[in-house]
């Protein structure tokens, strides 16, 4: 937050970037795609009362699988994150066509949704595994999972790409911390749209899977903590957040999908810590209904950053102006002690 300050008091708003337009679009879309979910929960008879987004699914069901922040649930569930999305893709050294992995939890059903679209705008090929279980506030709803979201989407011809292959997620990957009953009827409903099923507890014939799937892509986007993404002992964030550098990134082999990915030389999009995503590229952290209308958001406009001797200026006048309220403050406190000890009695 620290940061985000300091950039935006060392830098002005300068115009629309050249892309304004096509995020824009983007984001309408993104818009749209939500909108024809919370209908299809409206069908259901889900309630979406968690969010005005209709993108939250309950705290804890069958279907859940850990934790996760709310905050970053809400900030995930606005079509105005595709426009990161899209900012953190243009990063990579891509053609029009190329294939590009997608490895998806649940948990963020949102910027799944708005990163294929993203995707298909700007001319690549997803291929896509995803996951049915999520963690807290996330695609927890176990009669709408994110591959059921997802097929409704590509029916509907929002979306032109959907997984080619689901795993339940979960503990060991097979879902073994979810409601069985749940996640059967889960598997065999989506088993009837034509998804295809991967129950596999090993994590290395796991990755394997994956990887042969992967064979050719040219980057790797995952998006939420699905086991595999990252290794096999301890879920945690040996990764950092946004864009891996495959050219200065350490040598990570054995430590899942991503560090496959960037051992092999091929750059990957990591998304997982939300809020600080949205600080980075100037979004609202859980953002009202108004804020989430497409073309919102500092990541749209082109910034300059002022001069070396500015920022310097800006920053001594920040650290006066906190040292100058820390003194007003701590003066004004004594004075209060001193008139409270000059007011009590003398034994």
């Amino acid at each position: 937050m620290v940061a985000a300050a300091f950039f935006l008091s060392v830098s002005e708003r300068t115009g629309r970037r050249p892309e304004y337009d096509r995020m824009l679009e983007i984001a309408g879309k993104s818009s749209s795609a939500f909108e024809l979910i919370r209908g299809e929960k409206k069908r259901l008879g889900i309630d979406f009362s968690h969010h005005h987004s209709g993108m939250l699914g309950p705290d804890f069901t069958g279907t859940t699988t850990t934790l996760g922040s709310r905050e970053s649930k809400t900030t995930a569930a606005n079509p105005n994150f595709s426009a990161v999305i899209f900012m953190l893709i243009k990063e990579l050294s891509l053609n029009p066509g190329d294939r590009i992995a997608l490895n998806l939890s649940g948990s963020f059903p949102s910027i799944n949704i708005e990163t294929i679209i993203v995707l298909e705008s700007m001319g690549y090929e997803p291929v896509i595994i995803s996951s049915l279980g999520a963690s807290t506030h996330g695609a927890t709803d176990p009669e709408l999972t994110y591959p059921d979201m997802e097929h409704l989407l590509y029916s509907e011809g929002i979306i032109q790409h959907k997984s080619i292959l689901i795993t339940p997620g979960g503990d060991d990957d097979i879902g073994s911390n979810m409601d069985q009953g749940l996640l059967s009827s889960a598997v065999a409903r989506l088993e009837g749209k034509g998804y295809d099923f991967m129950m596999e507890a090993d994590f290395d014939r796991n990755l394997d899977s994956r990887l042969n799937l992967y064979s050719n892509c040219k980057a790797l986007i995952n998006v939420g903590g699905n086991l595999v993404s990252q290794f096999d002992l301890v879920f945690g964030g040996h990764f950092k957040n946004g864009h891996l550098d495959a050219g200065i990134q350490k040598n990570y082999r054995n430590r899942g999908l991503i560090g496959a990915f960037l051992s092999d030389g091929k750059d990957v999009i990591h998304i997982i810590d939300i809020k600080a995503l949205a600080l980075e590229f100037g979004m609202p952290i859980d953002p009202s209904k108004d804020e989430t209308v497409p073309g919102i958001g500092e990541v749209y406009f082109s910034h300059r950053i002022y001069p070396g001797w500015v920022a310097a200026v800006i920053i001594a006048v920040f650290i006066f102006i906190l040292f100058g309220y820390y003194y007003v403050e701590k003066k004004s406190i004594d004075q209060s002690i001193n008139q409270i000890i000059e007011s009590e009695p003398l034994d």
